[in-house]
């Protein structure tokens, strides 16, 4: 019985590659991207840095047009895991009582003239 993996050459960095170091692609023959992960993952994140005040301005509109969903799946969220964010909670605030302790106390501090005017 054969025991290798189909493998493929990547079009951009022409080494050959199992068909796992692909992204899958329904509508090519193979079923895969002719352009291996790595090198996708790099031309994304040239992109990226190329476009970054469009994209920026992108997510800032999509925000602002989903911010009831993004609002209703949170709070979902939150219902279904409840549980586990109050134990995460708990935790984080074991493991940084100090940090926390001190943020308070320098907030306390700050604010205190407020305070006393109440």
């Amino acid at each position: 019985m054969n025991n290798q993996k189909p493998t493929k050459v990547c079009s951009k960095c022409q080494e050959e590659k199992t068909l796992r170091e692909f992204h899958k692609r329904k509508d090519s023959k193979d079923g895969h991207f002719t352009v291996c992960k790595i090198c996708r993952q790099k031309k994304n994140k040239q992109y990226d840095l190329k476009h970054k005040k469009e994209k920026k301005i992108r997510m800032q509109q999509w925000y602002k047009n989903n911010k009831n969903k993004i609002k209703l799946y949170s709070q979902q969220h939150y219902l279904d895991h409840k549980n586990e964010i109050k134990i995460r909670l708990q935790r984080y605030y074991f493991k940084n009582k100090e940090k926390i302790d001190l943020k308070h106390k320098k907030y306390n501090d700050t604010h205190e003239k407020e305070r006393r005017k109440s």
